[in-house]
């Protein structure tokens, strides 16, 4: 699910140092796959195994804005010819390759994806946020947490964009997106993650 840039609620290899957050270097969270609503009304497992690497880009309201930035220069990040596209062409834009790999190696994909973090909304309310996102994000499903449990799974800073990266396991990678190096240490574990794969198929 490639994250679009127009939400409004919601997500190279850096080399490894003391700054740089990999795979290895963060306490891994492991969770039971649950789901998710997105603002279409189509359930989403979060967690569980699959092909690829994700990013689970949330945050409250007040997040909005800071989620929608990092997430679409993440977008672009691991989809390069995304850059300047529209949201349905960014979508179909190509993961870049794994740095190092073999050379007909498989290409691990690398989803970014929007959450809007919003226990306790009532119902009618729930369906005016769903409404507003289907228009502002129709081509992107954007998930809906409704009952808090990113929060619970993985800790929320309330104001500010939350991440975890999720290996093709199902194995959780909080990540500090607290500063200016937040893209960088998300790029970090999931290259250190995409390797694996590469390596181990």
């Amino acid at each position: 699910m490639p994250f679009a840039a127009p939400l409004l609620l919601v997500a190279a290899l850096a080399p490894a140092d003391a700054q740089t957050v990999t795979a290895d270097a963060v306490a891994p969270v492991s969770f039971a796959a649950f789901a998710m609503p997105d603002q279409f009304g189509t359930a989403h497992a979060v967690g569980g195994t699959g092909p690829g690497v994700t990013v689970l880009l949330y945050g409250d309201r007040e997040a909005a804005e800071a989620s929608r930035d990092l997430g679409a220069a993440l977008h672009v990040l691991f989809h390069p010819t995304a850059k300047d596209q529209s949201a349905k062409a960014a979508a179909k834009a190509p993961v870049r390759p794994v740095p190092g790999a073999a050379a007909g190696a498989v290409i691990p994909p690398v989803h970014v994806v929007a959450a809007a973090s919003a226990p306790g909304v009532p119902g009618p309310v729930r369906s005016v946020i769903a409404f507003q996102l289907r228009r502002a994000a129709p081509h992107t499903p954007v998930l809906l947490d409704w009952n808090a449990d990113l929060a619970r799974q993985f800790g929320l800073t309330s104001g500010a964009p939350n991440a975890v990266v999720i290996s093709a396991t199902g194995v959780g990678y909080p990540v500090d997106v607290s500063d200016e190096k937040a893209a960088d240490r998300i790029e970090a574990a999931v290259e250190t993650l995409r390797r694996r794969m590469t390596t181990t198929r």
